[in-house]
């Protein structure tokens, strides 16, 4: 286990463009290197990082940074979306705290997400991007988690993807176009790696089957799932076949199929399976049983 860094120990901060190096990094490495871009054949000991002003999409990347040994404290985070892959376990701040995380992880922070990172024991290195608007709905829309460490089987194609970003934006003309295609790919390719959705998406089905009859917020269940609004309905469409609103209906509807059966009348029914109004709850259980619930009670099944 890396042992968590001293109390005392002076925040690191991320300056803007132009004021300095942060304080992490070897001084004596150019800002930008004269790596080929699309002709080394492999990335392993490539080292390369870049700064761009405020205002475009990629606003800095390092691949494969060498740090000294310490800790990266932003309580404040920064105002980009920020990506970093450790090369090295790591002690990281994650969405339910400091944790370590093994090596080729992969961690995303929010703009304004607090961040912390480091080994405080020995020195490490990381691979990294800072990326401004519209990047974090971007990520929202991928389905991409913040604050969860997602396993990277290949790391060398995150490097291979910022090293191309890094081409692109460093060209002549940069074409802002292929610039956000690029990041949009990086985004979606991340997310579907990200071991929270399978995982999370089983926490929010077992959620709404367990009180079927509660209004879910869709906000809720994303954040206990891990992921956005918009990623938990296409992957509970995928799992279950509907959204969760039809899923729990669904299960409701059941419940009461079941009640009916059992010798329950259609408003002890109804009050049971979470509707206030009797005369809604006979309508929805016509159109999903085909009969009202008085003959369903009659005749189950």
């Amino acid at each position: 286990m890396v042992p968590r860094a001293p109390a005392g120990q002076p925040a690191a901060r991320f300056p803007a463009a132009g004021a300095g190096e942060h304080p992490a990094m070897n001084p004596d490495w150019p800002a930008s290197s004269l790596l080929p871009p699309h002709l080394r054949p492999r990335l392993g000991a490539a080292r390369l990082r870049a700064r761009w002003p405020a205002g475009r999409l990629v606003r800095a990347l390092g691949v494969r940074e060498p740090v000294p040994a310490g800790p990266v404290r932003r309580p404040e985070g920064t105002p980009e979306l920020f990506l970093a892959v450790f090369h090295q376990p790591a002690l990281v701040r994650l969405r339910d705290g400091l944790a370590e995380v093994p090596s080729n992880s992969l961690v995303a922070w929010r703009p304004g997400q607090a961040q912390e990172y480091g080994r405080p024991d020995a020195a490490w290195m990381h691979s990294w991007i800072h990326l401004g608007a519209p990047a974090d709905a971007l990520a929202e829309a991928a389905g991409l988690p913040a604050g969860v460490a997602i396993p990277l089987a290949a790391p060398e194609r995150f490097d291979a993807a910022l090293v191309e970003l890094h081409a692109e934006q460093s060209a002549a003309q940069p074409d802002a176009v292929v610039i956000e295609a690029l990041v949009v790919l990086l985004l979606r390719r991340l997310a579907r790696q990200a071991p929270a959705a399978a995982g999370g998406i089983a926490a929010a089905v077992r959620r709404i089957a367990e009180r079927p009859e509660e209004r879910h917020r869709l906000a809720d269940l994303a954040a206990l799932a891990g992921c956005s609004p918009q990623h938990l309905c296409r992957s509970f469409r995928l799992s279950q076949g509907c959204t969760p609103v039809a899923y729990a209906l669904r299960l409701r509807l059941e419940r009461a199929a079941r009640l009916l059966a059992a010798g329950a009348t259609p408003a002890q029914a109804a009050a049971r399976c979470g509707w206030a109004d009797a005369r809604q709850f006979a309508r929805v259980f016509r159109a999903r049983h085909g009969r009202s619930p008085a003959a369903w009670r009659e005749k189950p099944g």
